[in-house]
């Protein structure tokens, strides 16, 4: 029990017009997009086709632009994440359809999924109805999911996962390895690729135990045919560190900033 204080109250009244900030955002459609290149792990692989991440970056009126710490978790809890899903999956279909040279040249574009979404019925009519609109193909695209996303539901966020997939979308799991049930999830889950969390990557070459996380991850991604992608690689070091354990593709500042 606490002492509704002012320093409380305080805290409770600017809580409260943030979250009202971030809902206003949203509705208003104020989010700016950038793209992070992700490459093969082997800097001699010729690349020819791209491969990309969307990421999502709210701006308010005064041109402050807001990273998803700051409004990721309050979407969240106001209910606003499928709604801020829908925004961005069409901000970039819209994109592709006018620009046709870069779709051509695209392997993949990864979008980000919130839990909302993989447990929301009317989400696969919507995406199917985005493309068919504009005349896309799915295969360019990709859809990430989080470990905390799926887990609210697993058996409607398993039947979503196995319809995108069915309609030639790729699906990857984000952050993996975070989890407490990680490589569970590859068994209620059929994903094309594992996104290695950062926390791992970032730390190869200081601690013996996350180098063999890493390498338990690419051993058991490859018996399933499965590819993989490290985060966080911010150094040419790291990027040779995650090719010699076998990790295909990397992502990060060493590769391009969003």
């Amino acid at each position: 029990v606490h002492e509704f204080s002012s320093t409380l109250r305080a805290e409770t009244e600017r809580d409260a017009r943030r979250k009202d900030h971030i809902q206003n955002l949203i509705v208003a459609n104020q989010i700016e997009l950038f793209a992070q290149i992700i490459r093969p792990a082997c800097a001699k692989t010729v690349v020819t086709d791209i491969d990309l991440e969307i990421l999502c970056r709210l701006c308010d009126q005064g041109g402050e632009i807001l990273q998803p710490d700051a409004f990721i978790h309050v979407a969240n809890q106001a209910g606003m994440s499928a709604e801020l899903d829908r925004q961005i999956i069409l901000a970039v279909f819209d994109w592709y359809q006018n620009h046709p040279d870069a779709l051509a040249r695209t392997r993949k574009c990864a979008i980000n999924l919130s839990a909302a979404s993989l447990t929301d019925s009317a989400f696969l009519p919507f995406v199917r109805g985005a493309l068919d609109e504009r005349a896309l193909a799915s295969n360019p695209f990709c859809f990430e999911i989080t470990e905390s996303s799926a887990v609210d539901d697993v058996e409607r966020s398993r039947d979503i996962v196995q319809r995108l997939r069915a309609d030639g979308f790729r699906v990857s799991i984000d952050d993996f390895g975070t989890g407490f049930a990680t490589f569970s999830y590859l068994k209620r889950y059929e994903v094309d690729e594992i996104k290695i969390d950062g926390a791992f990557v970032s730390a190869l070459g200081e601690s013996k135990i996350d180098n063999e996380i890493v390498e338990s991850i690419v051993r058991v991604a490859r018996r399933l045919n499965v590819k993989t992608v490290a985060e966080f690689v911010a150094t040419d070091e790291l990027r040779s560190h995650v090719e010699r354990l076998g990790v295909d593709y990397v992502q990060g500042y060493a590769i391009g900033k969003p």
